[in-house]
């Protein structure tokens, strides 16, 4: 039920950092009446345009939010569940992103080529031209993401999404400039100055938190190798610790400012804390994992997910697994087993 209740929070969250931009149709009550329907037409364009800028941008520090783990894992432990609405957003609500220049576009009585033609002959066109630039970032990181995510490799589509930062840092420069709204409604420039605020405080965070500075260190204390590629490791905590559930799962990080990769936990000695995994070796990484020697330092994130919590009880339960996929279920049969546990 908590869990829950803090889902319902952050979506209202949502909710409320993105609806007083609506506000700004309030704008059309001066043309409502006017005899010429082509001006009340003109203007809610023009509203319409900076409105989903607006909140595209908004959707667009909400999906960067829900893209870091380790902070959204403070509000609900549920990682799944964050991700699923990063990729709704990241899908669906930045088409508000795509929708705001055509408007901008249509508005201006331009052709298509104007949202790629760079103009920097004043202050005023730079500002619309670090427009044009974050908007080509955005469409290059939503086609690789929404449209032809599952014909990239994983490595080159992360690198091409960390284009979407700077694309962030283009889009609030831009509105400073071209932002006529935000002049004129001090309350909605405090808004959207937080928002500056809070995009350069998660960079800052993801800087840190990418260093592995904020994470626990673990020493390999022992490596086997099961059959050819599955290696069974058992980590020591030094200092910090984490404390996983059954069926937890934790991100291991090999080097500070490494890369690092999600397995689920195998077993959690509640007395030594130490942490085994079972992994099996098919990649890159993997591979790296399965040549460190005894004594090598690792980090280890907070323990994430769900998995299996409805099964830490003493009720009749079935568990289906096989080969490494094991490896959530072995504490939960060391904890809730019972004679009707198949």
């Amino acid at each position: 039920m908590k869990n829950n209740r803090t889902k319902s929070i952050l979506i209202c969250l949502i909710l409320v950092t993105t609806s007083p931009f609506l506000f700004l149709y309030t704008n059309l009550a001066d043309v409502w009446q006017a005899s010429d329907p082509s001006i009340f037409s003109d203007r809610l364009t023009f509203i319409t345009a900076s409105v989903t800028g607006y909140i595209g941008t908004v959707l667009l520090i909400w999906s960067f939010f829900l893209g870091i783990r380790s902070l959204v894992s403070l509000v609900t432990p549920d990682i799944v569940w964050a991700t699923n609405i990063h990729k709704w957003i990241g899908k669906y609500g930045l088409l508000l992103v795509f929708v705001h220049p055509i408007l901008e576009m249509y508005t201006r009585a331009q052709n298509f080529f104007w949202l790629f033609a760079p103009d920097f002959s004043s202050s005023y066109q730079a500002h619309i031209s670090f427009g044009r630039f974050a908007f080509l970032l955005f469409l290059i990181v939503y086609i690789t993401s929404a449209i032809i995510r599952d014909r990239i490799k994983y490595r080159p589509w992360k690198y091409i999404h960390y284009l979407s930062y700077p694309m962030l840092f283009l889009i609030f420069i831009h509105a400073v400039e071209i932002g006529t709204y935000l002049n004129k409604y001090p309350a909605l420039n405090a808004l959207w100055s937080s928002l500056f605020i809070a995009y350069f405080g998660l960079i800052i965070y993801r800087l840190i938190d990418w260093s592995g500075t904020l994470k626990p260190q673990y020493i390999l204390s022992s490596s086997t190798i099961h059959g050819d590629n599955i290696i069974v490791q058992n980590y020591a905590p030094l200092g910090r610790k984490i404390s996983p559930l059954p069926g937890q799962y934790t991100y291991l990080q090999i080097h500070s400012f490494g890369e690092s990769h999600p397995f689920s936990i195998m077993s959690y000695d509640k007395v030594t804390s130490g942490i085994t995994f079972g992994i099996k070796n098919q990649g890159s990484f993997t591979d790296k994992i399965s040549k460190l020697k005894i004594g090598s330092r690792v980090r280890l994130e907070k323990p994430y997910g769900v998995f299996t919590r409805e099964a830490q009880n003493d009720k009749p339960k079935m568990l289906i697994a096989s080969g490494v996929g094991i490896t959530p279920f072995v504490d939960l049969i060391k904890n809730y087993t019972s004679d009707q546990t198949t």
